[in-house]
C-alpha cells in the first residue's frame, strides 16, 4: 500500500473504490430523521460506507472527497439507491411505525448525467409498492454545480412527484443561486451552524437566516448535527420542522434500525 502522505495514495485508493462495489465492501447505514416538535422518527437517511478489505472502514471525508469530483459515485449511488429501497419496503412488511417513513439518499451529478435514471427510479419505487415521495433524493450543497443534463434531470424527477432536498445548505457552491436554478422541496440545514447552537450569535443568525428563506420560499426544513437538547429547543423554537443528530441515533445498520427506531 502506497504512504498515506504519498499523493499516489489517493490514485491507488481511486482504484480499490471502483472495485469496491464488486468485493461487497459497499454498505449502508441508517439515521433517524424526527420531527423535532415530537422527536418521532419520520424518515431515514442513506449513508453509504466502505469497508475495506485489508484498511478497514475508510471515513466518507475520504472517498466521497476524491470519488465525487472523479465522477465515481453513479455505481456507488444506484446501490445505495437500490439497497436503500429495499430496507425501507422490509421494514414497512415487518413494522407498523415504518408505514409513513421515507428514506432519503444522496445523488450525485454523475448520476444525474445517467440515461434513464427517471424511468429506473419510477420503474423502482413501483415494483416495490412505494409511492414517489417516499425517496427523498438530496442534492450535496458541497459538490461540483450540476450541468444541464443533471438540472433536466432533476427538473424531470421534480415533476413527477420526487422530493427534492438541497443538503449541507450554506456550505458549498453558491447556495442562493441553488435555491433560485434548481427544483427543490426542503432544505438541510448544515452541522457546521447548528453546533454552536444556542450560544453562537454567528450560527444563531445564519440558521436563521436558513430558516427565513425556506419559510418565504414554501420549503421543507431538516436541521443536522443536533446533539443536544439544547440545540434541538432552540431550533424547534426558530420553526425548524426536522433533525437528525447523535442526539436522536447514530448511524446503523439496516437491522439495527429496525429495532432501535421502528419496533
Amino acid at each position: 500500500m502506497p504512504d498515506r502522505s504519498d499523493a499516489h495514495h489517493t490514485v491507488w485508493l481511486s482504484g480499490e473504490f471502483i472495485a469496491a462495489e464488486g468485493r461487497g465492501e459497499l454498505s449502508i447505514a441508517y439515521q433517524p430523521i424526527v420531527d423535532l416538535a415530537s422527536s418521532r422518527v419520520v424518515g431515514a437517511e442513506a449513508l453509504l460506507r466502505w469497508t475495506h478489505a485489508t484498511r478497514g472502514a475508510v471515513s466518507p471525508n475520504t472517498f466521497i472527497g476524491f470519488a465525487e469530483p472523479e465522477g465515481l459515485l453513479s455505481g456507488p449511488g444506484s446501490f445505495a439507491l437500490q439497497t436503500a429501497l429495499d430496507d425501507l419496503a422490509a421494514w414497512r412488511q415487518s413494522s407498523a411505525a415504518a408505514r409513513d417513513l421515507f428514506v432519503s439518499v444522496n445523488v450525485s451529478p454523475t448520476q444525474l448525467d445517467s440515461p434513464g435514471l427517471v424511468t429506473d427510479l419510477k420503474q423502482a419505487i413501483s415494483d416495490r409498492g412505494m409511492a414517489l415521495q417516499d425517496l427523498h433524493l438530496e442534492l450535496t450543497e458541497t459538490a461540483p454545480p450540476p450541468g444541464p443534463g443533471a438540472v433536466k434531470a432533476l427538473q424531470a424527477l421534480h415533476g413527477h412527484g420526487f422530493h427534492i432536498a438541497i443538503d449541507d445548505f450554506g456550505t458549498g457552491y453558491s447556495s442562493l443561486l441553488r435555491v433560485q436554478n434548481l427544483p427543490c422541496d426542503s432544505l438541510k440545514i448544515d452541522r457546521a451552524f447548528t453546533a454552536g447552537l444556542p450560544d453562537d450569535v454567528a450560527c444563531k443568525a445564519i440558521v436563521a437566516s436558513s430558516l427565513a428563506l425556506a419559510h418565504g420560499l414554501s420549503l421543507g426544513t431538516v436541521a443536522e448535527g443536533i446533539e443536544t437538547t439544547e440545540q434541538r429547543d432552540h431550533l424547534h423554537r426558530a420553526g425548524c420542522v426536522f433533525g437528525q443528530g447523535y442526539l436522536f441515533g447514530r448511524p446503523v445498520d439496516a437491522t439495527t434500525f429496525r429495532t432501535m427506531h421502528l419496533d
